[in-house]
């Protein structure tokens, strides 16, 4: 099986545990993140801010997020536009994503290294957290080349939250401290009752501290952990349906690559509260007008 096919298996396994109506905590589980650090609403809100706004988008654009598994994203992203699509490999994630009934939103079933969308259609196109499954450089280039075709002149592609290989060493420690810290700030602890935070727009309220504590630490039938990311260099993270993998990649290579399509570049570090941030970045292509 390729690196595709077992993340195309190993999202669409965990889309099929989720209820009817996803909580905030299923979408977590079905990305591979860690519920505790995003039922903290504040910290959901800044990365979504900081997409739209890296992306110049409002409320009359017209976006593209690509690997948006069962949209987790989606949901922050979605009331600030005008229209948001989502795509991904993974059928039973995308089938999650479209039970959330999101007004404005449309999901669909893709490749994002062969998209179905005509050229030039968005205003902006995206990945976040995606790029951590792709094996090698060039694996990459056919997804950004075709984020960029369709997307406007003078519009953006954001590839978001990429890990650097320049830093792996200070990365893993950065990563074994983090989970160490939530783990004192929030025990493993018998399964409670109380359900899991429903998914909210940006709009709604912050969620208590304790509030959040006490929801992360809510199981949901006999789901796997999750970690905060997926187990780094090449080894698969443990769980009931197998694991992903998490690559690095260099910074030089996407500015390389971005000559080449005669887009412009610019490498910037991830919002200041992503809980690696100074371990991973962004890349920001701007499309000639």
């Amino acid at each position: 099986m390729n690196w595709k096919n077992e993340a195309r298996q190993f999202f669409s396994h965990r889309a099929k545990v989720v209820g009817e109506r996803p909580t905030l905590q299923d979408l977590c589980y079905v990305s591979g993140r860690d519920s505790r650090v995003w039922a903290d609403q504040s910290r959901y809100d800044d990365m979504m801010d900081s997409i739209v706004r890296t992306i110049g988008a409002d409320a009359s654009s017209r976006v593209l997020e690509v690997g948006c598994a069962a949209g987790f994203i989606a949901c922050g992203v979605a009331p600030k536009v005008g229209q948001y699509v989502g795509v991904d490999v993974a059928e039973g994630a995308i089938e999650c994503a479209r039970s959330l009934d999101l007004p404005n939103a449309t999901f669909h079933v893709g490749d994002g290294g062969a998209l179905p969308f005509d050229d030039s259609m968005f205003d902006g196109v995206y990945c976040y957290d995606v790029l951590t499954n792709f094996p090698t450089f060039d694996s990459v280039k056919g997804l950004v080349q075709d984020m960029v075709r369709v997307v406007r002149p003078g519009g953006k592609v954001l590839l978001g939250s990429i890990p650097d290989a320049s830093n792996v060493e200070d990365f893993l420690k950065a990563v074994a401290r983090f989970q160490a810290e939530l783990a004192e700030q929030i025990p493993v602890a018998e399964p409670a009752t109380v359900p899991a935070p429903a998914v909210v727009p940006s709009t709604a309220p912050a969620v208590s501290g304790l509030w959040a504590k006490i929801c992360a630490l809510v199981g949901r039938g006999t789901k796997a952990a999750v970690s905060p990311e997926p187990v780094p260099a090449a080894a698969s993270a443990p769980s009931d349906e197998g694991g992903i993998t998490c690559f690095y990649f260099a910074k030089q290579d996407f500015e390389s690559f971005a000559s080449e399509l005669g887009v412009n570049c610019v490498i910037e570090e991830v919002h200041l509260r992503h809980p690696f941030y100074g371990y991973r970045y962004n890349v920001v292509l701007t499309k000639p007008a």
